[in-house]
């Protein structure tokens, strides 16, 4: 349940694959 710029280029609202500052 982290929110962060995710590898769409949007929010992430849960856990997903993202990058910079957030889980994977």
């Amino acid at each position: 349940d982290i929110v962060g710029p995710s590898a769409t280029g949007g929010n992430a609202p849960v856990a997903m694959i993202t990058w910079g500052p957030v889980v994977l």
